[in-house]
């Protein structure tokens, strides 16, 4: 297993830690903001952008925090050159992974052929940046391939991104019969890994063999019990109706499973309100939660809600991640942070809607992105916010709002 290095500064380092990405990324010549499309590098910064992606893998904190973001605001086919060389040749096993997580953002067209490589490669973090990647970017041809390395693949961190890569491929039967196979064996941390990927993905195919799982009242019933409400349908409706248990997170959760499961949308808005009791049950809930021993799950439930779209669960995270102490905050951070990942437009749509809000939008994802990690979707989230940011005009509060973004998460 390669070595993994923190990403970024703790709670009561972050001033400190604020201050050296910037004096580093302003001693190499770059601006706080998005670079300007387009641009030209001289000879000169063609030969500091090299050195830049080698001090990725850094063993000084902040000088490999400085290194990303210089990368990032370089001209952009010179530093998908660089990254890309380094995939290939860097004799540090972190630096290649980190410019692999880079060169994603850039959308280049080697990426395809890196992460065939990376398949089998004995870096775990690459392997896995490279499962996280081809999740987005299905190749149906490496259905079988991935199939294979299911059975192989054991590394704790790594086999949910194999079973994301593999779920964007299930028009493939024989990938369905593999992932619903993994439903009911193997360690918990798998099973779970696999369940919560079938609910993202929305697979119907899954739901009796979820069903299943829910009706043992076992280990991961109530995660099945989320994935059914996210899947939907008749069955879902029907079977989480019959489902309470005395655990108030489990009921919490198998709750918002069933709002879930109802939940009809329109214009970011439940149409017929199904989930208004339940995001009402939150708002109160949520001062004492901790208390009680369920605020991971509380989160959860408006994370799950806001996905789907809910613009006011959305903000109530926000607000209850504010307002929270340590333990709350987390949480919520945590919960916050995993819909800018799958929703970024709906955040900031929310800082733009909200202004007295970004602050705290940016304080929350800044701490939420340090402890979930999932380093390719958030290269996603940077190309995404900082796309937006240049589409935006000059002044307009969306590009005051991708600008806060971008400066403050220092990408």
């Amino acid at each position: 297993m390669t070595t993994q290095r923190p990403r970024r500064c703790g709670r009561a380092a972050q001033a400190v830690c604020g201050a050296l990405v910037l004096s580093g990324v302003v001693a190499s010549g770059q601006s706080a903001t998005a670079p300007v499309p387009g641009a030209q590098a001289s000879a000169a910064q063609t030969t500091d952008l090299a050195r830049q992606v080698a001090l990725l893998g850094d063993f000084d904190y902040g000088t490999r925090t400085a290194a990303a973001p210089a990368v990032r605001r370089a001209p952009a086919t010179q530093a998908a050159d660089a990254l890309a060389a380094a995939v290939t040749m860097s004799a540090d096993s972190y630096v290649r992974f980190r410019a692999f997580v880079l060169l994603t953002g850039l959308l280049d067209p080697r990426l395809e052929d890196f992460a065939r490589a990376a398949l089998t490669d004995k870096n775990d973090r690459l392997r896995q940046a490279a499962y996280d990647w081809l999740a987005a970017n299905p190749l149906p041809a490496l259905a079988p391939r991935l199939i294979n390395l299911l059975e192989t693949g054991q590394a704790e961190f790594v086999r949910p991104s194999l079973c994301r890569a593999l779920a964007a491929l299930d028009a493939d039967p024989r990938v369905r019969t593999a992932l619903v196979r993994e439903i009911s064996r193997g360690l918990d941390i798998f099973r779970g890994a696999v369940i919560e990927t079938l609910g993202r993905r929305g697979a119907a195919y899954a739901a009796d063999p979820l069903v299943g799982v829910v009706a043992l009242e076992g280990p991961l019933w109530d995660l099945a019990a989320l994935a059914l409400g996210r899947i939907g349908g008749a069955q879902a409706t029907t079977v989480l109706a019959m489902v309470h248990d005395k655990d108030k997170g489990v009921e919490l959760t198998v709750r918002t499973a069933q709002c879930l499961a109802d939940m009809r949308l329109a214009d970011g808005r439940p149409a017929d309100g199904p989930c208004d009791a339940v995001r009402g049950e939150l708002v109160k809930a949520w001062p004492s939660s901790a208390a009680m021993g369920v605020a991971g799950s509380a989160a959860q439930a408006l994370s799950g809600l806001a996905e789907r779209g809910d613009a006011r669960a959305l903000a109530l995270l926000v607000d209850a991640g504010v307002a929270g102490v340590r333990d709350l905050r987390d949480h919520a951070a945590v919960a916050l942070s995993t819909v800018a990942l799958r929703k970024p437009e709906s955040v900031l749509t929310l800082m733009v809607a909200n202004p007295g809000a970004q602050d705290g939008v940016l304080a929350l994802l800044t701490d939420g992105f340090d402890l979930i990690a999932e380093d390719v979707a958030e290269e996603a989230f940077y190309a995404t916010v900082r796309a937006r940011y240049w589409k935006a005009a000059e002044g307009s509060d969306l590009r005051t709002a991708a600008a806060l973004l971008i400066d403050g998460l220092a990408f």
